[in-house]
């Protein structure tokens, strides 16, 4: 169903919005600012900093770095749910098996959520292995519906 945020962003986010603005250059630092020790709540603000840039400018870029702040940041669940939403611009094997796995979560959420990023990269969604709910799959159908046909060229 997406955001329904109704209060005024935080500083954190206007930041990272701002940061996300500047495009393509900043993301090396990005990934810098991620190798070291960091808070949850800074992790999930690069991360949606990266997934903004990655799908805004279609780029091909390799999701290792992502998949290991997810192994390492396993406990906290609003990680695991901003990876998974960041990989909607992700087109690599391993940003697939991720999503792949969350589809396959008892979590519906996740299962939104993995199913949202997996149309808007354009990969196959697999609706007949994992047993989705029925509202994920009516949200599946709308999505396809609505995303069919855009996909343009990535760089």
């Amino acid at each position: 169903n997406g955001f329904n945020k109704i209060s005024y962003p935080l500083p954190r986010d206007i930041a990272a919005r701002t940061l996300s603005r500047m495009g393509v250059s900043i993301l090396p630092e990005i990934f810098r600012f991620l190798e070291n020790e960091r808070q949850p709540f800074e992790v999930e603000q690069a991360i949606d900093i990266i997934g903004h840039i990655v799908y805004t400018d279609q780029l091909n870029i390799d999701s290792k770095m992502l998949i290991r702040i997810s192994e390492k940041y396993s406990e906290f669940p609003m990680i695991q749910f901003k990876i998974t939403r960041c990989f909607s611009g992700f087109t690599d094997n391993q940003a697939k098996q991720f999503l792949y796995t969350r589809l396959k979560s008892s979590d519906v959420g996740f299962q939104f959520e993995a199913a949202r990023s997996l149309v808007l990269s354009g990969r196959y969604l697999p609706i007949n292995e994992p047993k989705l709910h029925e509202d994920v799959l009516a949200f599946i159908k709308q999505l396809t519906r609505k995303f069919s046909g855009r996909k343009k060229p990535r760089h």
